[in-house]
């Protein structure tokens, strides 16, 4: 229950554009030009967003020298990146999504990327980063493995450098969906179960969505030398997620 990251071993293996966004387009099957080529436009259009929204309210003058992408998957989000910045670094728990971000980056002439297998204490990043990124990929880790995680991220990010983090803080279910996602994340057979009733391949890899308190969320933060912060929130479906734009203090 605690240990996802078997799940997204197995994502990278058979299945990793859909594994990262969820949309049948995506799906190995239907893998061709042009939804490969949406799949990473994609990505420049949410860089091209988020760089928009630091350069407007943050910072005027953004240009990080060091990047670096938490659960980069096959590189949809550090491919725009490097076009921008000179050092990008991605770090993801799926040796076969690293190997795919690494083919994408020679693919596309990009070479100022390097690629890390992550842990729970990132301990094959070296160095400090002026800017840290993660979307998407907190709300697949169990609480209390996140919230180190994200621990570990600030202790990267260096003074006065930027991170941007998106969590999800509330799930508007009833509790008998929430009680009916427990049981199948406990019982793996069950979650086969109900692959087949929804459409999905029999033995397609769970995927956890948790959700963070959000004040603990801010005493990390502060407790990590992070006091200037704005959060911008979002609804998709049923999920409640906030994007935190955090600056490190001396």
């Amino acid at each position: 229950m605690s240990n996802t990251d078997k799940a997204w071993g197995k994502w990278g293996q058979t299945d990793p554009y859909y594994g990262i966004l969820g949309d049948d387009n995506f799906r190995k099957e239907n893998l061709n030009e042009d939804n490969i080529k949406a799949f990473f436009e994609s990505g420049e259009v949410y860089i091209r967003c988020i760089i928009d929204i630091i350069t407007k309210h943050i910072d005027p003058a953004f240009a990080p020298s060091s990047c670096l992408d938490f659960g980069c998957g096959v590189g949809r989000l550090v491919m725009p990146l490097a076009k921008r910045y000179d050092n990008v670094v991605g770090i993801d728990v799926s040796d076969a999504m690293l190997e795919e971000a690494r083919q994408n980056c020679l693919s596309n002439e990009i070479d100022n990327v390097v690629f890390y297998r992550s842990d729970d204490n990132l301990s094959a990043v070296n160095g400090r980063f002026d800017f840290i990124h993660s979307c998407l990929v907190f709300q697949h880790i169990p609480v209390r493995r996140g919230k180190c995680i994200l621990k570990r991220l600030l202790s990267l990010l260096d003074d006065e450098g930027l991170a941007v983090i998106q969590i999800i803080f509330y799930r508007d279910a009833p509790f008998s969906k929430k009680l009916s996602c427990l049981l199948q994340r406990n019982t793996p057979f069950l979650a086969n179960i109900v692959n087949v009733f929804r459409g999905r391949k029999f033995l397609q890899p769970p995927v956890q969505m948790n959700s963070y308190n959000l004040t603990e969320i801010t005493r990390l933060l502060k407790d990590n030398g992070v006091e200037n912060y704005f959060a911008i929130p979002s609804v998709e479906g049923e999920y409640y997620s906030i994007t935190l734009y955090c600056s490190k203090t001396n």
